[in-house]
């Protein structure tokens, strides 16, 4: 579905509709994406629970990426359960990791590649499978988000698509929908005083999310654990739990 429109929120879409390969469909209203709702103005809030009625929130940032704000901001009311789990490492910095990572593939600035998205998912793979286990027994309509919404939020979503029996080719279209909110998260990074030394182009150039980059990932996935699943199965989740994940995504209840 194409990116839903609130004050304060960016990168916000139903992955509801996707196909599956046995002629399902992800239900709508279940499982939503997004980038930070931090910034989400209360009219905002009040709109969107409105209409979303969301229940669980899985916010996948670093505790770094949470100093820019005082609180969650008004979506996280009083009947939101709000689960905080990070990928990446909380024992050293964010800067640190990405400066790292950086070094290990060659790279003078974070560039997105499937191969990196391999990385995160190895060195973060408990955390995402923890925050996988959350879909069994958390009150859906469930908001999964990071900072941009985009990279562990496309890892964490397409893993569980895949799961859900969604095929990758569609994984991919649906990652790429994250281009149309380039422009609003280029406005959130120079509003904190980040990445001010990069032009508008580049970044743009930087944060594209091709449809190929989610497929060639996925099977990275495959040719390690043989899919999503065996993904999920080889850090700690039952077959009888990923059978949840994908009843609740794609049936009736």
């Amino acid at each position: 579905m194409a990116n839903i429109e609130f004050d304060g929120l960016f990168n916000l879409r139903d992955v509801g509709g996707l196909p599956t390969l046995d002629g399902g469909r992800i239900q709508p209203g279940r499982l939503y994406r997004s980038g930070t709702p931090d910034g989400m103005t209360v009219p905002a809030a009040r709109r969107a629970h409105s209409e979303l009625g969301i229940q669980t929130v899985i916010d996948l940032r670093h505790p770094d990426e949470l100093l820019d704000a005082p609180s969650r901001g008004p979506l996280i009311a009083a009947h939101v359960t709000r689960h905080h789990i990070s990928p990446v490492s909380t024992e050293r910095s964010k800067a640190e990791q990405v400066e790292a990572l950086n070094l290990l593939l060659g790279v003078a600035r974070e560039q997105q590649t499937p191969e990196r998205y391999f990385i995160g998912l190895q060195s973060g793979g408990a955390r995402y499978a923890e925050a996988a286990q959350l879909l069994t027994e958390s009150t859906f309509p469930v908001l999964i988000h990071c900072t941009a919404g985009k990279d562990r939020t496309g890892i964490l979503v397409g893993l569980l698509l895949e799961v859900a029996g969604v095929p990758p080719e569609e994984i991919g279209l649906d990652y790429e929908k994250s281009n149309a909110a380039i422009d609003r998260l280029i406005a959130h990074s120079q509003e904190f005083g980040r990445n001010l030394d990069e032009s508008r182009e580049e970044l743009t150039a930087r944060w594209q999310c091709p449809a190929e980059r989610m497929a060639e990932f996925l099977g990275l996935v495959r040719e390690e654990f043989g899919s999503g699943r065996g993904f999920f199965r080889a850090h700690g989740l039952s077959d009888a739990e990923l059978d949840t994940v994908r009843r609740r995504l794609v049936g009736s209840e």
